[in-house]
Order: structure tokens, then sequence, then C-alpha cells
């Protein structure tokens, strides 16, 4: 190599990293993605949701309908060898999340030779394993079905809802939700559903895919949110959801029947279930009855 070859070669610029052209391409959206994965870390399941996480940046694209899709990879902090998490978030230019899929958790590297020695005690600890993966933290609004897992929030009451989001145009306005019933209020559940197992599962969000049952015994199916939800010109912040997305499974084209969604390994979908109920109810559990069983209670 001749002199003026190494000086060209010294003198030539590392390529940015997927990340830093992410961060660059589109700093509000990858701002409000770190933020929004940091504020709702529920989603990284019971085993990492209560750790203490690294979030990287590792790509970003537009989407056709005009979202930025955001990838992130996730890690624990501290003592962990292995491959990262990863996930995507899509966002509207006017910061509205519109998606978010954890397509990845974190794999640390396995120590073989205490796995083996572990598969001895697999039968004595079998019945501790659920008690370890599920409840650890005592987090009872997390639960495990046979093939997905099932999360909720605490239960709100509200005469109506308020919630900005797009229109068939893409165009975002303002909707609301209201209670039609006399003496009745909305009741309503951030929900998210996880994939756990291999391959993909199919589900459908419709009036039986849930129901909740009150102090007084009486249960209630979910609102069709697609057709209960209305335009509006209301403003106020007290009824306004930030993030409200409805967890619903639209018609098949041309036809009434609902399409089922999919939902492959590892692949989670959230949003709001809402009920109408007598005013004052007390929820006392949220089951899930499409195509797994749960039971969250309150």
């Amino acid at each position: 190599m001749t002199q003026a070859q190494a000086i060209g070669q010294a003198a030539t610029p590392s390529r940015p990293s997927p990340g830093d052209e992410a961060r660059s391409a589109f700093p509000a959206q990858v701002q409000q993605a770190m933020a929004y994965a940091q504020a709702n870390r529920y989603a990284y399941g019971p085993k990492f949701s209560k750790l203490d996480l690294t979030l990287d940046v590792t790509g970003a694209e537009r989407r056709p309908d005009g979202a930025v899709r955001v990838m992130l990879s996730f890690r624990p902090a501290k003592q962990f060898r292995g491959r990262a998490g990863s996930e995507s978030v899509d966002i509207r230019n006017d910061g509205t999340v519109t998606a978010r899929s954890v397509t990845h958790v974190p794999r640390e590297d396995l120590p073989w030779v205490l796995i083996a020695l572990a598969v001895i005690s697999v039968m004595a600890a079998g019945a501790l394993v659920p008690w370890v993966l599920f409840y650890e933290g005592g987090d009872s609004l997390y639960v495990a079905g046979r093939i997905m897992y099932i999360r909720s929030n605490e239960p709100q009451l509200a005469p109506y809802i308020l919630f900005t989001g797009p229109d068939v145009n893409n165009v975002i306005k303002d909707w609301a939700i209201k209670a039609e019933g006399t003496g009745t209020e909305l009741a309503f559940f951030k929900v998210t559903l996880v994939n756990a197992q291999s391959g993909s599962v199919k589900v459908i969000i419709d009036e039986g895919a849930a129901e909740i049952r009150t102090s007084d015994d009486q249960t209630y199916k979910p609102l069709d949110t697609v057709k209960r939800t209305y335009q509006t010109d209301t403003k106020d912040p007290r009824r306004t959801v930030t993030g409200f997305l409805p967890l619903w499974s639209p018609a098949k084209a041309g036809g009434t029947d609902p399409e089922a969604l999919t939902l492959k390994e590892n692949e989670q979908v959230e949003g709001y279930l809402v009920f109408e109920v007598p005013k004052g109810s007390k929820i006392e559990e949220l089951r899930w009855n499409a195509t797994d069983s749960a039971v969250i209670r309150f």
C-alpha cells in the first residue's frame, strides 16, 4: 500500500449506523417512540417489565400510511449476555402512536452445564414455575392462558370518552364514544394480547371476545367501538384518553363477519375494550374468551 493510499483510506469517513440515520431523519418520532416504550414497559412481559432496560434505536422508515416505524432494541442494563430484544413503534407526524409490536424478547446465552444439572430438579420445581413466571412482582393484571398472555389496566369509568385518530382517508380527527342508556356510564380497559407460542394464532375480537362481571354478579359484553364511535367537536381534557385505540376486529371486505387478527410468535396487539354498565358499578373481573381463556380480577 502506498502512502497516498493509506492517507486516502484514513480520510474516508465511517458510514453512520442505522440508528444514527434514524435519529437524523426522524428526530421527533424517534424521541416519541423511546418515550412511549419507556412509559409502557408491561409490553415486555412479566420477566422484563420490572428490570432496568437499555433501549437503543436500530432504524426507522416511512410507512405507506404516512406513519414512521421506529425500530428499537431492548435488553437488561446489567449482567446480561446474549441477543437483545426488538420491537417497532409506528408514530404519525402529530405524535399519535398507531401500532406497536414486540417481535423478540432478549435471549441470554445459556450456561449449558448448569442447564444439564437443572434438569434433575425440573419435576420438583414444576409447581413453582407458574408463580415465578406470571406473578413475580405481584402483577395480578398480567395473566397467562394456554396460548397467550393477557394484560389489562385497572378499569376506568366515565360518561363518555374523547380521543383523536385517523378516519378512512388517514385524516386525524376528534372522536367520541358515549353511554347511551339511562343511568349508565362507560367502563374501559387497555388490554394487551401477546402470542407466547411458536407459530401464529388467529383472534376475533367482537362482542364474544370478553365479558366483565360486576359486584352484583351481572355480566356485560364489550361495545362495538367501531359502530359506537362518532366525530365530535367537544373538548374536555378530563375525558380525553391519550393513545386510545379501539381493540376490535373490522368487518371483512364486502361483508359483515369480523376478520380474524393474526398474531405471529411473540407478536402483540393492544387497545381498549369498552363496556356500558350502570353508574357506580364496581368491576370485579374481566374474562377473556377469544381463542384463549383467562380471568383478570380487580
